[in-house]
Parts: structure tokens; C-alpha cells; sequence
């Protein structure tokens, strides 16, 4: 099965769909559907479109771990931890605050 890559442009790093909808509020960005596939291919999915944003030079917007959560302030899901790993040394990551 061909891995899902989503749209290319401004794209948002987020917790939870909630902040998914808050995020493209906030700007012209896209975030991935990992709809697209099954559940056992959602990490090798967002692995494959956070690099393939990274290769297209897109900024990447990021509203942070998800307060409330367990390992709160740290990455509070295996996803946002794999991206921030991928993430640690891109020049268009931004780090934003959605007013929480």
C-alpha cells in the first residue's frame, strides 16, 4: 500500500484534532489525514509526510504538547514525539501558543 502524503504548503504539528481545527483557523495550513490508511501504518504515515514537508521547505507550525495529558510539558503521544525527533534541526519548525 502507497503511503498517504497529504497537501503541500504551511503545515501545523498538532495534539488532537480539536487542535487541528483551532491551528487551521489560525492560518492558511494544512495538517496530515492519516485517515487515509490503516491504523497499523499511522506512524509510518505522519514519519512520511513530516519528511516529505520537510524536503518541500514548508513551514512547520507546532501549538505544543497537549496540557492535561500524561508526560505533560514533555510529548504526550508516541506521534508528537516521533515528529519532534524528526523536527529537532529544520530551520522552517515555529513553535506557537494557540492561547491556551
Amino acid at each position: 500500500m502507497e503511503l498517504y502524503v497529504g497537501p503541500v504548503g504551511p503545515i501545523w504539528v498538532v495534539r488532537e484534532v480539536s487542535s487541528a481545527v483551532a491551528a487551521q483557523d489560525r492560518a492558511d495550513a494544512a495538517t496530515a489525514d492519516a485517515l487515509h490508511t490503516p491504523s497499523e501504518m499511522w506512524m509510518e504515515n505522519n514519519r512520511a509526510w513530516i519528511r516529505k514537508q520537510m524536503e518541500d521547505g514548508c513551514t512547520i507550525y507546532d501549538c505544543g504538547p497537549a496540557p492535561g495529558r500524561a508526560n505533560f510539558p514533555g510529548p504526550t503521544s508516541p506521534y508528537y514525539k516521533m515528529e519532534l525527533d524528526e523536527l529537532r534541526a529544520y530551520p522552517n519548525y515555529i513553535r506557537v501558543s494557540l492561547g491556551e
